[in-house]
């Protein structure tokens, strides 16, 4: 079949895979044109997100933002607790703050604010922030635990944020849910303040050239994007695109890189009835043990120590396995 972004031929890469419910299975195929990998049929199911919100605390590779949720609000500097645990806000939290030190204005809109934490931690880091997302339960929750700064997509935003446009769009590993990724830069084109950019994060394919499918499993992730498929994004739509660049953010954070083999097969994470299959105990992910050794640095000495004894390698460099794309309008496509 063709590719749903750009067109081009593209080929199946693995038929009959698992979903991210065990009841559900997916083609996956590579675009020999814009890089992408993606996931068929392409449909999402709300269904899933119920499940993952009604008990993210135990569900594996989301109960972090619960976490999140809980400790942010103990922190001194919210967005310096969040900029210190991942990549994609250590990317964006360092932009914003690049163009106010610019003098540039900031006001942001993170578009999908989920559990709210994130548009929680630039308020208190001083920039004027809202944000929307599908689900209206989690605008309630970010509402109480946060403040008035969430409202749902679909409702005027003129009217609850009380402007139009905005000087920076937050898209934090977003667009790898959403069908139709032209569909969703066009309605966020016209959200954007004239000078302002569009951040963008989400898993990096580019990372793993010898992986079928390395991120959250259809239909929760329905795309796999590297630098090629957002360069493609920008030059249909008339942007301009850099990437970040991830070399100090790796020269003082440890993340362990996977040695390069035969791509891992997927494992469903509920079953066919919406239960976890394997679900975490919350109260072992909050070991005050492992945060403290965690924020002093110590557990990441002690890993590095044991890669250095056996081997193992670690992400260094520009490029890791999130990638950051800031996206602004073309000088032509502006006037």
């Amino acid at each position: 079949m063709n590719c749903p972004l750009c067109g081009c031929p593209a080929e199946v890469m693995a038929k009959d895979y698992p979903g991210y419910r065990e009841s559900s299975r997916f083609d996956l195929y590579g675009c020999s044109g814009c890089g992408s990998a993606f996931a068929w049929p392409m449909t999402v199911d709300d269904s899933i997100y119920e499940c993952i919100y009604n008990a993210i605390e135990r569900v594996p590779g989301y109960n972090r933002y619960y976490l999140y949720c809980l400790n942010i609000v103990d922190e001194k500097s919210p967005l310096d607790f969040l900029c210190g645990r991942e990549e994609s806000y250590w990317a964006v939290g360092n932009a914003l703050r690049e163009r106010r030190g610019k003098g540039s204005s900031v006001s942001v809109l993170e578009i999908g604010s989920g559990l709210g934490y994130f548009t929680y931690a630039l308020n208190r880091d001083g920039f004027d922030a809202v944000g929307i997302d599908l689900s209206q339960d989690a605008v309630d929750q970010a509402t109480r635990r946060f403040g008035p700064h969430y409202f749902r997509s679909g409702q005027d935003v003129a009217a609850i944020s009380g402007r139009s446009r905005f000087d920076v769009l937050v898209m934090n590993q977003l667009i790898e849910h959403v069908p139709d990724i032209h569909r969703l830069l066009e309605e966020t084109l016209a959200l954007l303040a004239e000078g302002g950019e569009i951040l963008v994060t989400t898993p990096n394919r580019s990372a793993f050239p010898r992986s079928t499918w390395d991120s959250e499993l259809p239909p929760v992730h329905l795309w796999w994007l590297g630098e090629t498929s957002l360069r493609y994004l920008a030059e249909r739509h008339r942007l301009d695109v850099r990437f970040v660049d991830f070399t100090d953010f790796y020269a003082s954070h440890y993340r362990q890189r996977d040695p390069e083999g035969p791509p891992r097969p997927g494992r469903s994470v509920l079953d066919a009835n919406g239960r976890i299959i394997a679900p975490l105990d919350p109260k072992e992910s909050r070991n005050p043990i492992s945060l403290f050794l965690d924020v002093t640095g110590l557990l990441a000495t002690a890993r590095a120590v044991r890669d250095l004894l056996t081997g193992r390698k670690r992400w260094r460099g520009g490029r890791g396995p999130i990638l950051c794309a800031v996206f602004t309008r073309k000088a032509e496509a502006a006037t």
